[in-house]
């Protein structure tokens, strides 16, 4: 990424759903992966995507949980300082394993969207290249 002159940002948002407005604000074109691990994250992702067109979005659609946020966070992280891939499908299934051990954590975990599923995002990027100027 350093090569090609890109420096990504990841934007966290994991508390209260009621600050989630608060940071969805600092998107910018430079955040590349969105992670609202908030409850209802979901609400929010237009407005991610508005900000920055090319962000990939990970959301829940109802109850976020430090069960399932910080696991997941950590899998993308490792992933990063490897200097892996991220293949969503893979990252996913990974997930998936983890979580279908615990009926709790994977109840919670089937509420999350990841960026390769979440087709109100992907619309609404197609609807917004269309209709740029």
């Amino acid at each position: 990424l350093s090569q090609q002159g890109v420096s990504p940002h990841v934007l966290i948002h994991r508390g209260h759903s009621y600050h989630l407005q608060n940071s969805v604000q600092y998107v910018d074109s430079m955040v590349l992966l969105a992670i609202l691990g908030s409850c209802g994250g979901y609400n929010e992702i237009f407005e991610v995507q508005r900000r920055s067109n090319n962000a990939q979005v990970i959301s829940t659609k109802q109850v976020g949980s430090k069960t399932i946020n910080e696991p997941m966070i950590k899998l993308i992280n490792d992933y990063f300082l490897q200097q892996k891939d991220i293949v969503w499908t893979e990252l996913w299934m990974h997930l998936d394993k983890e979580f279908k051990t615990n009926a709790n954590a994977y109840a919670l975990f089937t509420d999350y969207v990841p960026p390769n599923k979440n087709i109100g995002l992907q619309v609404a990027r197609i609807y917004n290249e269309e209709n740029v100027e």
